[in-house]
């Protein structure tokens, strides 16, 4: 029974650990100042643990996506950096996995998730 109570005790603590966890988004605001070069955006950002970057090129700009997290395609977390001319502009996310893959559905290799 204790040894038990002991694996139940600790599943809810690892449960609440990851629940507890803020999505990835947080910290590339932080360490990816706008203004900085994409580059540099995308080392620092694989370099914080994304598993996945896919570039996404659009008319004026590129949405670079990183993803985190899970490596299912409807639960993985995403943050969105957007480049102009090589500068970044822009941090965030779509936190509704629907959004995104509407958003970026010819853009991203679903190689990459698990099914």
């Amino acid at each position: 029974m204790v040894r038990y109570n002991v694996y139940i005790t600790s599943l809810l603590i690892a449960f609440l650990i990851t629940a507890c966890m803020p999505h990835p988004v947080y910290e590339a605001n932080e360490i990816v100042p706008l203004g900085s070069t994409r580059e540099t955006a995308i080392r620092t950002l694989i370099n914080a643990g994304s598993w996945y970057h896919q570039p996404c090129p659009n008319k004026y700009s590129i949405d670079d996506l990183f993803f985190y997290g899970e490596q299912k395609l409807n639960r993985a977390q995403l943050v969105i950096v957007t480049s102009l001319d090589g500068v970044v502009q822009q941090v965030g996310t779509l936190e509704d996995a629907d959004a995104w893959l509407a958003a970026y559905n010819d853009c991203i290799n679903r190689e990459y998730f698990d099914s």
